[in-house]
């Protein structure tokens, strides 16, 4: 059965970009987004409100067939690029298995520890950029300033009580307040010395 390795953070705190170079470096691994599935990010405003003021539980959150993508993969004999067999998935998740959907589908969560302060400047810096979606054709500055409400308003919250609940429910945290060099040799680092058996790798896994 493939193992699922799920990395975990903040908005803009190198999930992605942490995830893209694991794929190329761990032999028979695939890269499975949680963006490209979820529809939190799609949210009204008064809908984020109306979510937050219920408690915002993490349940309510759509994942819109995510879980559903992992149990295909994990469960079968599904091949990845030249016709191997899966043997290592690696998830971006907002949320992995604090989300009552991926609770039993993680092997191993990583939390990538990034100051907030980083985490905002990166996404403000995203705007009007094609790495964020803008549907609405908002200018730059209309963006950032429908952006920001929205933070001010819920996305703050969300992300203080994402810190609380699932850095604690992780295996191991990663700090990323430099370089995507050193970010990367602090998850090989953990994976190396925690999470082999977890995952199903020998001493040998970073060999081609």
């Amino acid at each position: 059965m493939t193992k699922v390795l799920a990395i975990t953070g903040c908005m803009g705190s190198g999930k992605s970009t942490l995830i893209r170079q694991l794929e190329e470096m761990i032999p028979g691994s695939r890269a499975l987004f949680e963006d490209h599935y979820q529809r939190m990010t799609h949210m009204t405003l008064d809908q984020l409100k109306d979510w937050k003021d219920r408690g915002m539980d993490i349940g309510e959150l759509d994942l819109n067939g995510f879980d559903l993508a992992i149990r295909e993969i994990r469960e079968s004999s599904h091949l990845g690029h030249k016709n191997r067999r899966i043997k290592i998935l690696i998830l971006e998740s907002q949320f992995g298995r604090v989300h009552p959907k991926l609770c039993d589908l993680v092997d191993y969560q990583l939390w990538i520890d990034t100051p907030l302060d980083l985490c905002l400047a990166r996404k403000l810096l995203q705007i009007g950029t094609a790495e964020l979606e803008n549907p609405d054709g908002l200018s730059y500055m209309e963006h950032i300033h429908s952006w920001c409400e929205v933070y001010l308003h819920s996305t703050a919250s969300l992300l203080r009580k994402q810190f609380e609940i699932v850095s604690v429910a992780s295996d191991a945290v990663v700090v990323n307040d430099s370089s995507l060099a050193k970010l990367i040799e602090a998850s090989l680092g953990v994976i190396q010395e925690q999470a082999l058996a977890c995952l199903g790798l020998d001493g040998n896994w970073l060999d081609p």
